[in-house]
């Protein structure tokens, strides 16, 4: 074990706003904050046209809507208009550098722990806080050098899949296992009622939360549609724009899900109901894309589906395939649609009861202490200073 340095603080640099999704991250910044204060930085917004991430509503936000624990604290910094220009973008970095700052001098943070999430240009926007040393949380497989470099540079590196660990432990020695997982709430109280979102229509409901990325398969989603007419095939979750969008193909598989009878399309779901709407799920899915990005990740939808009991239908990812007794995994269309059709005839308690008990030995409750744990051995060390 590594001599240890005390952090009195952290700061999390993450590529989600706080109000969205919630992701990784932001488990992470709630459980972080029953230790030390929490400080969660957002990246900030594009302001160019000519930029594919454009987001002007974003930009014109004055304040997150959704209120963090009091132990946590957000700023969502703004960038400069037209940052692709050299000046103005040392504009927006330098911003970026002063609201953090500003707010570690305001929460008495004199020694942060960088807490990265990988973004490009991240490595730029900690080159210009007080952050010195800084964990990478890696969520995703990514093959940009400066996910490498962000890596290498790392006190510490926690991965959520065994892929990406071997990945980054070629370069950086103090690289960790640490899963995603639910939050404990899910198993508090008896099974939610459906989503309030939108009326609980006719027939079963086979559903699915999350980000609607260019590495969901939109084709095979409307194959599904198309093979349970007589169900509702739920979808929840924002659709990415920009370089993230769905293109070709999916674009134009996507078109055709909103026109499809059969099909919500529900948009952002706000976290607080994420619960109640997998409740009312039959089963859940994980349509992915067939590539390598895909193929390292560690979906928290899979363990929110688990926390429910709910059956599971998955493209092939790495919980899916070490926990293959509890779900489905399916490698092509036809083996999706199949492997519905078996989830929605499954009548088996006992393999339900496994599925909520795996879920909570996931909770982030339990596993952040894991991966504070782990990043003690490199030598970092969460104390609030007395």
């Amino acid at each position: 074990m590594k001599p240890a340095t005390e952090f009195d603080g952290v700061a999390i640099v993450s590529p989600f706003a706080w109000d969205g999704p919630w992701q990784t991250p932001h488990y992470v910044a709630r459980q972080l904050a029953t230790r030390v204060p929490v400080v969660f930085a957002e990246k900030p917004a594009t302001w160019s046209p000519g930029d594919p991430d454009f987001a002007l509503a974003k930009w014109r936000r004055r304040a997150p809507t959704a209120v963090p624990p009091a132990a946590v604290s957000v700023v969502w910094p703004r960038g400069a208009p037209f940052s692709r220009f050299r000046p103005l973008r040392e504009l927006t970095l330098r911003g970026f550098g002063a609201k953090l700052g500003a707010e570690l001098d305001r929460r008495e943070i004199s020694r942060p722990l960088g807490w990265v999430s990988y973004f490009a240009g991240c490595l730029a926007h900690l080159e210009r806080t007080r952050v010195r040393t800084f964990v990478y949380h890696c969520l995703d497989a990514f093959d940009a050098p400066e996910e490498l470099e962000l890596a290498r540079r790392a006190a510490a590196v926690l991965a959520v899949s065994p892929e990406l660990v071997a990945k980054h432990a070629r370069s950086n020695p103090n690289t960790f296992h640490a899963p995603n997982g639910v939050d404990a709430r899910a198993f508090a109280g008896p099974p939610a009622p459906p989503s309030p979102v939108r009326a609980r229509p006719a027939g079963r409901r086979i559903g699915f939360v999350g980000i609607l990325s260019r590495h969901i398969d939109f084709v095979l989603l409307e194959k599904i549609a198309g093979a349970f007419a007589d169900d509702q095939l739920v979808i929840g979750g924002p659709v990415l724009r920009g370089a993230s969008a769905p293109i070709g193909e999916q674009k134009a598989a996507l078109a055709r899900l909103r026109r499809m009878t059969n099909v919500q399309l529900l948009g952002f779901v706000e976290p607080a109901l994420v619960p109640a709407l997998i409740q009312s799920f039959a089963v859940g899915i994980i349509p992915f894309v067939p590539n390598d990005f895909n193929a390292g990740r560690d979906p928290i939808k899979f363990y929110h589906y688990l926390a429910h009991g709910k059956p599971v239908v998955t493209s092939p990812v790495a919980v899916a395939r070490e926990h293959a007794r509890l779900c489905q995994i399916a490698e092509t269309h036809p083996g999706f649609v199949a492997g519905i059709e078996r989830a929605l005839s499954e009548d088996d308690d006992a393999v339900a009861r496994e599925r909520i008990a795996l879920a909570r030995c996931h909770t982030w409750e339990a596993l952040v202490p894991q991966a504070v744990h782990a990043i003690e051995t490199a030598g970092i060390v969460l104390r609030r200073a007395t």
